[in-house]
């Protein structure tokens, strides 16, 4: 195996790393390269994932959309959220003095 690519933590974008098999990147905050390695199983797990959620997005999408749209003004407001979040105040109760 041939050694890793060494590459500068800004140049850690999938456009410049896409074709490397092995890179070592090199961080202003720290002494250590950490070592990133591409195994072709992993990738085609991922990729066979990711195509799985896509068809999912594609086939439920708008049906959650509209779900989404239905009950979204019942949880924009700020009763939702103090009611959700347990910020509720009780009715004030009268002083006695």
């Amino acid at each position: 195996m041939p050694p890793p690519a060494r590459v500068a933590e800004p140049d850690l974008v999938w456009f410049r790393i896409s074709r490397l098999d092995y890179v070592a990147v090199e961080t202003p905050w720290d002494a250590r390269f950490a070592v990133f390695r591409r195994f072709r199983a992993s990738f085609r797990r991922l990729l066979g994932r990711g195509i799985g959620l896509l068809r999912s997005v594609r086939r439920e999408g708008d049906a959650v959309a509209e779900a989404w749209r239905s009950v979204q003004p019942d949880h924009a407001g700020r009763k939702f959220w103090q009611r959700y979040l347990g910020l509720h105040v009780a009715p004030s109760q009268p002083r006695s003095r």
